[in-house]
């Protein structure tokens, strides 16, 4: 059923997320949890294992006032408990000592209950940064560019490196002259002229290179605008490629005239993660929940929604002169008719460039892909919970 068109590309796996200043960040590798508590004040580093998410800050501030110094020099503070707080693989916490081994009972509820804030405002960072994370595998359409029009200007990237500066010549002074120092100080020179010399024929080289590169990127971009084949293949797939997509796809491809025809060999439900998590306060800890299969179902159906969405919209934001997008998804399933793993066509969207514009792309948060693509020309057979018969896709 797939591989109906002569093009296809490989969209590799490798989501990266990063949440401003006061969020966290997904990184390779990231494990387990800790918070040092002490008297130099409390330090957190937060990690899902399996997810790699991390995220580290400092989770108090120091009080630095006279008032506060005043009520602690007649007011005996309580024992601070010193003491690395990690967060387990099934989401509990764990406090340890110095020596890495686990604090009594009683000594890790007092650490809690000095600490109940900070604990806390980790957890629920941590919380929060996982379901960000999860919303960004779901959601590829989330980072879908607006259409490019037919008079877009090609934009010439400047060439940045500065021009050498070329040394000066300066008079000797009176000591040089008094102890015939000339020579050196011209000496001097001629090796500075030298260098530069060679620096500018390197700096020239570099511009030339840069400004060929710029006018055959312009030249492209003018045969991109005309319609070109090759052109506007090679610039969809360069397209397609250098985006992080959450799960292995490939798509292929063909271009006739001002329509794109895309078939997308979409990833399986049982790449779908699994697990939720919930923040317990009571229990100071994540708890992972395996999703029930109507929420499973749910998920799937929302992403292979979402990743037509984003085909769609990397086809009409990369080539201006692309008219219509006949984009389908296809999945790997158990053909109950002949017992084999067959290629069974999930959806199948005719899109427009006219209606495509009508989007609000600035408020792709708040569009669902599921009901967008359902305002174009869709064949779909799919129940409320997720459930996908197969389909005969647009030819």
């Amino acid at each position: 059923m797939g591989f109906r068109f002569r093009r296809s590309v490989q969209l590799v796996p490798g989501v990266r997320l990063n949440l401003g200043k006061t969020g966290g960040s997904l990184s390779i590798g990231g494990r387990g949890a800790s918070l040092n508590l002490g008297k130099r004040g409390v330090y957190g580093n937060l990690g899902l294992p399996g997810t790699g998410i991390s995220y580290r800050e400092r989770l108090d501030r120091p009080a630095h006032s006279s008032s506060n110094r005043a009520v602690s020099a007649t007011s005996p503070e309580p024992q601070q408990i010193d003491a690395v707080l990690r967060l387990e693989d099934d989401g509990s916490l764990v406090l340890l000592d110095a020596d890495q081994r686990p604090l009594p009972e009683s000594l890790r509820k007092q650490a809690l209950q000095q600490h109940a804030a900070s604990v806390m405002a980790l957890l629920e960072q941590g919380l929060a940064t996982i379901q960000a994370e999860q919303q960004q595998l779901l959601r590829p359409d989330l980072q879908t560019p607006p259409p490019a029009k037919q008079d877009n200007l090609y934009l010439s990237e400047p060439f940045f490196e500065p021009k050498p500066e070329q040394p000066e010549r300066t008079s000797p002074g009176l000591l040089e002259k008094l102890f015939s120092r000339e020579e050196s100080r011209e000496q001097h020179y001629q090796d500075a002229l030298s260098e530069y010399r060679v620096a500018v024929g390197h700096w020239r080289a570099a511009k030339a290179n840069h400004e060929t590169r710029q006018a055959s990127a312009r030249q492209r971009h003018q045969s991109i605008l005309q319609g070109d084949r090759a052109a506007s293949e090679a610039q969809f797939e360069e397209r397609l490629s250098r985006i992080a997509w959450p799960r292995a796809t490939a798509v292929d491809f063909q271009l006739d005239g001002t329509t794109l025809h895309a078939d997308i060999d979409l990833p399986e439900i049982e790449d779908m993660p699994r697990e939720t998590v919930k923040l317990k306060k009571r229990d100071y800890c994540l708890e992972k929940t395996e999703k029930g299969p109507v929420h499973l179902r749910k998920d799937y159906m929302t992403h292979v929604h979402a990743i037509g969405f984003r085909v769609a919209g990397e086809a009409f934001g990369a080539l201006p002169a692309l008219q219509e997008a006949l984009v389908s998804g296809y999945s790997q399933r158990l053909s109950r008719a002949t017992g084999h793993i067959e290629d069974e066509y999930l959806f199948s969207v005719k899109i427009k460039r006219i209606d495509w514009e009508k989007i609000n792309f600035q408020q792709l948060e708040h569009i669902d892909p599921v009901q967008a693509l359902e305002r174009f020309e869709l064949r779909r057979d799919m129940t409320t919970t997720g459930v996908f018969r197969p389909i005969d896709p647009w030819s």
